[in-house]
């Protein structure tokens, strides 16, 4: 990976949908290796899959939590008074 791939990292990062020819043109080369960088860079891993970012506020969602519990005691009540506990947070 040399400083071209650096620079195609950097302006991908800002904004994935921008076209071969957009990104040449922003990094003053021409877009035919723009292309097989970009595959070079997924090939290896280095890229490993485009995104998108969604504001989690506009579709009501404050944030997201994944937890993996485990618990001494599974009686349902013991169980359903932490799920409660849990909710209120």
């Amino acid at each position: 990976m040399d400083s071209t791939d650096k620079k195609i990292l950097e302006v991908l990062q800002e904004n994935a949908l921008m076209t071969f020819k957009e990104l040449a043109e922003k990094l003053s080369i021409t877009s035919s290796p723009i292309y097989g960088r970009i595959r070079k860079l997924q090939d290896s891993g280095i890229v490993k899959q485009f995104v998108a970012l969604l504001h989690a506020d506009l579709l009501g969602k404050g944030f997201i939590v994944f937890m993996n519990i485990t618990g001494k005691d599974h009686h349902s009540d013991k169980r359903n008074k932490f799920v409660a506990q849990m909710e209120k947070l």
